[in-house]
């Protein structure tokens, strides 16, 4: 659908074939990128428009421009993504680490440190992160924090919940902030925050300088030793 442009002569208004979003381009160009969703929207087609096929929500995902912070929709296949509204590149893959790396990395897909990686980048942010090794930076997880084998962090770690697997242990120099966390198996730390929710469950146990908890449960055999600030506890 094309329609004249009220605030000039250079841009028209033209409506995605997907979303429906309605937005204003110059009308020379071949195709134009949708600013809601990113669907290619065609300008030239030779007079004959073509039907695009209205996609499935569940082939895209929502992300926010970490940039501009504008919301997009971007396909879950993608490795990267280019923000329709500050024109950066975003990247969207997987990162798995096995060996020492400086390393900077910032994703909207899932990071995992291995056993025998040393991370010594500047910036370690992902949606989901597991380890099993060292960073030397402060991991910044938007879910989860998963961590097994021996793990050592210099600069602490937050996020949504931190997964502390059974036998896995924890070491870390930096203060630990999440919204919950449930410990299976050692955590060692200066400062630990659990805003809403702190488990520790059988052969689990956390020592910590300071620990504040909207709320702390320590299951039978878990082990809890730690100056605590909390509004409740069980």
């Amino acid at each position: 659908m094309l329609l004249r442009s009220n605030k000039g002569p250079q841009k028209i208004l033209i409506t995605c074939p997907a979303c429906q979003h309605q937005q204003y381009d110059y009308p020379n160009a071949n195709a134009a990128y949708c600013q809601k969703c990113g669907e290619r929207i065609p300008l030239k087609t030779g007079g004959v428009q073509r039907k695009t096929r209205k996609r499935q929500a569940v082939e895209r995902r929502k992300i926010v421009c970490m940039h501009c912070h504008n919301e997009l929709h971007a396909h879950y296949e993608a490795a990267a993504w280019q923000c329709t509204f500050c024109s950066n590149y975003l990247d969207l893959r997987n990162h798995k680490l096995d060996r020492e790396t400086g390393a900077a990395i910032c994703t909207y897909g899932d990071l995992e440190i291995g056993p025998h990686c040393l991370f010594n980048g500047s910036k370690a942010e992902a949606e989901n992160i597991k380890i099993s090794g060292r960073s030397g930076c402060k991991l910044q997880s938007r879910g989860s924090v998963t961590v097994s084998g021996n793990a050592k962090l210099y600069a602490g770690a937050e996020g949504g919940h931190l997964h502390v697997n059974a036998s896995a242990t924890l070491y870390s120099e930096g203060p630990l902030t999440f919204k919950t966390a449930e410990i299976h198996g050692k955590v060692e730390t200066r400062q630990f925050t659990a805003t809403e929710r702190l488990q520790i469950h059988a052969d689990g146990h956390l020592t910590a300088s300071r620990l504040d908890a909207g709320e702390i449960i320590v299951h039978p055999g878990g082990k809890l030793l730690a100056r605590c600030q909390t509004n409740r506890s069980e």
